[in-house]
């Protein structure tokens, strides 16, 4: 009786041993394990494209180092406002700049008044493009020619008349221009003197506005400030 059980309880000692000697083996098969994850993960965290995956798909990183796409919008948006800007304030024609308004009682075409000596229209409008000798019943007329301007003086120097035909021309009569419709005339300058379907005549102090009318087109084709005989 006490050889089976005997047997039996052997075996079954047998059975725990080997079952603890399985148990211990396996550990350090899942500590290697681990260890090769380790090292897996300090390469994919190295310096490498892996990294720089890792950075720009954490949210953290996203959030709050990397500049993210509505900065470089908004830099976008501020650069066209700010250009926008500029061409809305930005500078006038200089045609824009030199327009003044017209008075009777200091008249002046093109920035020109009558008695305006040499040196000055020259300081206004630099060298002439052209020039020639104009006569008169009784005097000389200088004239010198620039773009779309001419200007006439008299034997002592001083400015005789200013014409201006070109139609880019800045007139310094409230924004009137070679072009324009004898009816703009009359509403920027008022009432003339003196009005025809070829011309519009002003009268100033020792000057004469002349507006020439082209009466086919109906179109200013020139603008004279005489002096008053």
């Amino acid at each position: 009786m006490d050889k089976p059980w005997r047997k039996e309880l052997m075996i079954c000692a047998t059975a725990f041993m080997l079952l603890l000697a399985g148990c211990q083996s396996a550990k350090p098969d899942q500590q290697n394990g681990n260890d090769d994850n380790v090292v897996i993960a300090e390469e994919v965290t190295s310096d490498g494209p892996q990294k720089s995956y890792l950075e720009d798909a954490d949210p953290k990183t996203v959030g709050s180092d990397a500049p993210s796409g509505n900065l470089a919008g908004t830099d976008d948006g501020s650069s066209a406002e700010t250009s926008s800007a500029k061409k809305d304030s930005g500078t006038a024609d200089p045609g824009q700049q030199n327009e003044t308004k017209w008075n009777k009682s200091v008249p002046a075409l093109h920035g020109i008044a009558i008695g305006d000596g040499v040196s000055a229209v020259t300081t206004l409008l630099g060298k002439e493009l052209d020039s020639y000798l104009l006569e008169e019943e009784s005097s000389q007329i200088h004239v010198h020619e620039y773009e779309g301007v001419s200007v006439g003086f008299s034997g002592k120097g001083a400015v005789h008349f200013v014409e201006v035909f070109g139609l880019d021309a800045a007139t310094g009569l409230n924004g009137l221009k070679i072009g324009d419709k004898p009816e703009q005339a009359i509403k920027k300058l008022g009432q003339p003197e003196v009005q025809s379907e070829y011309h519009l005549t002003y009268e100033a102090k020792k000057a004469r506005l002349k507006l020439d009318i082209d009466p086919g087109r109906n179109e200013i084709v020139s603008m004279k400030l005489i002096a008053a005989s």
